[in-house]
């Protein structure tokens, strides 16, 4: 009997807290397009729990296209052509809304004749406030096969309790600034504090465990 409440308490403590700890990849595999296979969105892609809207609606789904980076699966190409101001990129949201945190993605140059040379990324934070960082892609592009054309960016701790994230890519030609995305690395805000109902829970699976162990000991 002591050892199945222990058991219990322990899997309260555990179910309470892992729900703050969660991770995931948004990779676009729920919205993948066949290999070697282009698809042109007019409208905005949701996957992994997030939506991505681009306000000149124009979303490339690749999947090993030569004509594009290839992430060796499905992954997003926007034809950025308006710059870091012009917001014609690409940004992320919960659906639903709500906070989370980002700690890396694959980024790529698009077409090869006008990809962009960087990506300027910018979150928006719960309360007020943003964290910005341009990337600067390394000009490696081939297509299917061939050289890795994606690079990984790796997002510090500020990154987090994020309400967006906008991407645009600048520094192409002719204002064509064309770059691709893959898996993002995604969490839920370090900062999320547990509700009522969740901190009681805990304390009382804690505190029977203390007085389980008081009582082994007498």
């Amino acid at each position: 009997m002591k050892r199945h409440l222990s058991a219990i308490a322990i899997t309260l403590v555990l179910g309470a807290w892992s729900q703050f700890s969660q991770a995931a990849v948004i990779n676009f595999e729920d919205i993948a397009t066949s290999a070697g296979n282009t698809v042109f969105d007019t409208s905005p892609d949701a996957s992994g729990g997030f939506l991505f809207t681009s306000p000149s609606n124009h979303i490339h789904r690749v999947n090993q296209s030569g004509s594009f980076g290839d992430s060796g699966s499905t992954n997003l190409m926007i034809h950025d052509n308006g710059g870091a101001n012009a917001g014609n990129g690409l940004t992320m949201t919960k659906i639903g809304g709500g906070t989370f945190g980002m700690s890396s993605a694959w980024l790529s140059e698009g077409f090869s004749n006008f990809g962009a040379k960087q990506v300027h990324i910018v979150g928006s934070l719960f309360g007020g406030g943003s964290v910005v960082l341009d990337f600067t892609l390394d000009g490696i592009f081939d297509g299917a096969g061939g050289l890795n054309d994606f690079q990984t960016v790796n997002f510090d701790g500020s990154w987090n309790n994020l309400t967006s994230v906008a991407f645009n890519g600048i520094g192409g030609t002719a204002n064509e600034h064309a770059w691709s995305i893959d898996n993002i690395n995604v969490g839920e805000a370090a900062t999320t504090v547990p509700e009522p109902s969740t901190l009681a829970l805990m304390a009382l699976a804690m505190a029977g465990l203390g007085f389980m162990r008081r009582r082994k000991q007498a």
